[in-house]
C-alpha cells in the first residue's frame, strides 16, 4: 500500500506484459488455410514394360486437339453475398460460405490470401453503390449481386 492506502499503479512494463494485442488484419479468417493436397504418388513400375510413347494409344487423344477446355472451378454452393462497407477508399464486400463469414476486397486471391474463395478465383472489383461483387477466374468474369 502506498500513502494514504492507495495502490501504487502498475509500471509500463507490467501492463504491457498483461496487454492481449488483438489480430493484425480485422478482417482475415480465423480459420487456418486450406489443407495441401497430397503430392502424386509416382506410379508403379512393371520390369519389362515400355513407357507409352506419343504415337501410342495411350498417347492418342492427349494432344491439343484431344483436351477438352477447362472452367473455372464451381463456386461453393452455399457461397453467398450478404454485405458490402466501405471503409475510407477501401470497398469490402462481406460473405458467408462453408459455416465461415468475412469480408472479400478488390485483390484477394482464393487459396492464397483467403479461403473464402476457391483456389484459382480473385476478387476484381467490389461495387458497394450497385451491391455486386465481381469475381475473376483467368480471363472469365462472375458478377454477384447482394
Amino acid at each position: 500500500m502506498g500513502p494514504a492506502g492507495l495502490l501504487p499503479l502498475p509500471s509500463p512494463l507490467q501492463l504491457g506484459q498483461t496487454v492481449t494485442i488483438g489480430r493484425f488484419d480485422p478482417f482475415a479468417s480465423l480459420h487456418d488455410p486450406l489443407p495441401k493436397p497430397a503430392p502424386p504418388r509416382a506410379a508403379a513400375v512393371t520390369p519389362g514394360a515400355k513407357p507409352a510413347s506419343a504415337g501410342s494409344r495411350a498417347g492418342r487423344g492427349q494432344g491439343a486437339q484431344g483436351r477438352r477446355p477447362i472452367g473455372p472451378p464451381p463456386l461453393p454452393r452455399d457461397f453467398r453475398v450478404s454485405g458490402m462497407l466501405r471503409a475510407g477508399a477501401q470497398a469490402y464486400a462481406v460473405v458467408e460460405t462453408g459455416g465461415i463469414s468475412g469480408s472479400l476486397r478488390p485483390g484477394d486471391r482464393g487459396g492464397r490470401t483467403t479461403d473464402l474463395l476457391p483456389p484459382g478465383w480473385s476478387v476484381a472489383a467490389v461495387d458497394v453503390a450497385r451491391g455486386r461483387l465481381v469475381l475473376q477466374w483467368g480471363r472469365q468474369q462472375l458478377s454477384l449481386d447482394r
